[in-house]
């Protein structure tokens, strides 16, 4: 796979000295149970409420048909198909089952009373995916079929703001909200994209964040809600009251969230962070309200728990890029350029 290098002078770095997180492994408190004193800026405690953002002030997305760089960057490079990270996991990840055998989680790093829980993916991560191959001119735009999502998700509205949130100052933050009397135009960075090109694939991924120090550069930022959050969706109120309190245990622990995202998420992040050629994530742990806590997930510790190690992840990884190429290539040739923009 090769990688156009991005401009990483352009990339937002983490406010609040939350790169400290970058280099030391494990979960890092906000504020210290025992203690209560805070480990980093307190004002981060408190999440701004969906209702309280100007969305308004941030870049749209563009989806990969509608992407006109994407596109003429793959008419240079003689690709077929072009697509965006949140356009290609979810079908990636099926193909990774089928190839895999439903391979289980390695889940031995987490403590003893998780070895009875399940080690596979979740339903979740198992439901049919379904995208749109958009012709235009030669080349097939890959969209996510969206046709089932009534609405963006309180969740996926949060992570938008969440990233603005974690790499802003206060006072820059504060300016993003609706009831700010700054009238000040806010200078918001143009969004940076890594771009990812393997046999007829041109890949868009959306870089969120840049540290020089790590050894790829750049990591994507993920708000990661409470297993009540996720699960409890008729029940939202009272799932706000749930907490993290403890580092380790079933239930109100950060060890819980891990072997919660090792279910519903490794995969995608994995699949994100090889697309963009990101180092890894960094994870903001909160109930919507709260912010309970940080972690730097590097691609090689998700490696290990999906695939066993990196080389073997590689191996998977290029096999469904392969095998889902050669799908698009079969209904291509049967249903040629049957959907123009």
């Amino acid at each position: 796979m090769q990688f156009e290098k991005p401009d990483f002078r352009k990339l937002p770095r983490l406010a609040h000295d939350l790169d400290r997180v970058l280099f030391s492994p494990g979960v890092h408190y906000l504020q210290d149970s025992r203690s209560k004193v805070f480990n980093f800026d307190p004002w981060l405690q408190k999440v701004p409420p969906n209702d309280a953002f100007d969305f308004d002030k941030l870049q749209p997305f563009i989806k990969p048909s509608k992407d006109k760089t994407l596109h003429s960057k793959a008419k240079k490079n003689n690709s077929k198909y072009v697509g965006s990270t949140s356009s290609m996991t979810h079908i990636l990840s099926h193909i990774f089952f089928l190839v895999s055998m439903w391979r289980p989680l390695d889940i031995t790093p987490l403590s003893q009373r998780f070895m009875k829980l399940p080690d596979s993916h979740t339903r979740g991560m198992r439901v049919p995916a379904s995208v749109y191959l958009r012709y235009n001119k030669g080349v097939y735009a890959i969209d996510a079929d969206k046709s089932f999502d009534v609405e963006d998700s309180i969740l996926m509205i949060l992570g938008k703001s969440m990233e603005r949130f974690l790499t802003l100052r206060q006072p820059h933050f504060e300016r993003l909200l609706k009831k700010s009397k700054d009238s000040s135009k806010v200078n918001m960075a143009e969004e940076q994209y890594s771009y990812a090109s393997y046999n007829r694939f041109l890949l868009r991924s959306q870089l969120d964040c840049y540290d020089k120090r790590l050894p790829l550069k750049s990591f994507d930022l993920k708000s990661r809600a409470t297993i009540a959050i996720r699960l409890l969706r008729d029940e939202f109120d009272s799932a706000t009251e749930y907490r993290i309190k403890y580092p380790s245990g079933l239930i109100e622990s950060f060890e819980r969230e891990y072997f919660d995202m090792m279910r519903s998420a490794f995969l995608k992040y994995n699949f994100q962070a090889r697309i963009g050629n990101m180092d890894g994530v960094f994870v903001a742990f909160h109930n919507t309200k709260s912010l309970f806590g940080f972690q730097y997930i590097p691609r090689e510790e998700m490696d290990k728990v999906l695939f066993g190690s990196t080389r073997r992840g590689d191996k998977y990884f290029f096999l469904t890029l392969q095998l889902l190429e050669k799908v698009f290539d079969t209904v291509t040739a049967k249903y040629p350029a049957q959907v123009r923009l």
